[in-house]
């Protein structure tokens, strides 16, 4: 598949109707229900083939299910979510996987001919994949990179050349290199971290333009 291929499947109009009627669908049943796509679809390194995934918002739970005493229990909005589904025309239920580290609804919608993978414990993996958005819009050559690689190791069946969208944050502990001790940062620490360094980079955006600005004045021919 050819490199331009993972633009237009960035910006594939499938992708926002998926995420619409998922949640027209719901929202007679959970009225605050909202939607957030991640992975490579979002990223811009999916293949025509890539699945959609999306974290499934039912009650408000985005930054985390602490201090909601209320909110219902994964496993059963996976199975109250899938018969609501696979009751109506445009989507099927292609599998439920409870005993994953991350459990999921696995759905294909028949008018679009799309599979979405759906989670619903919080909006860590959204705010991962828009860091990961950030970071290629700083380094472009960089995602250049990141799909030749995955294009190179597609087929991999070891985890060790699989690119993980759930961990692109990563501190080295130097004692053991292995050891990633940012695995376990709180959705809540990693969504206030993408936030700090997007408005660096905009802080850095306006400065540059302002120095630009200031260097045409000083290089420009007076005038009478």
């Amino acid at each position: 598949m050819a490199l331009a291929d993972t633009d237009y499947v960035k910006s594939i109009t499938d992708n926002n109707w998926a995420l619409q009627h998922l949640e027209e669908c719901l929202k007679p049943h959970y009225p605050t229900v909202k939607c957030y796509p991640f992975g490579s679809r979002v990223v811009g390194t999916g293949f025509i083939t890539s699945d959609l995934d999306v974290f499934v918002d039912l009650e408000e739970v985005y930054y985390g299910r602490n201090g909601k005493p209320g909110v219902e229990d994964i496993l059963k909005s996976i199975e109250r979510v899938a018969k609501i589904l696979d009751a109506t025309n445009q989507w099927h239920v292609e599998d439920i996987i409870l005993n994953a580290r991350v459990p999921l609804l696995r759905v294909f919608n028949r008018e679009i001919e799309l599979q979405c993978d759906l989670t619903f414990s919080n909006g860590l993996a959204h705010r991962n994949s828009l860091w990961l958005q950030y970071m290629f819009s700083l380094q472009p050559l960089m995602m250049e990179r990141l799909k030749r690689y995955m294009l190179e190791h597609q087929n991999d069946a070891s985890s060790k050349y699989q690119f993980a969208y759930n961990k692109p944050l990563v501190v080295q502990d130097p004692f053991e290199l292995s050891h990633n001790v940012a695995k376990a940062l709180p959705v809540e620490v990693v969504a206030r971290t993408v936030m700090m360094f997007e408005l660096c980079g905009k802080l850095m955006s306006e400065q540059r333009r302002t120095t630009a600005r200031v260097d045409e004045n000083e290089t420009s021919p007076c005038t009478p």
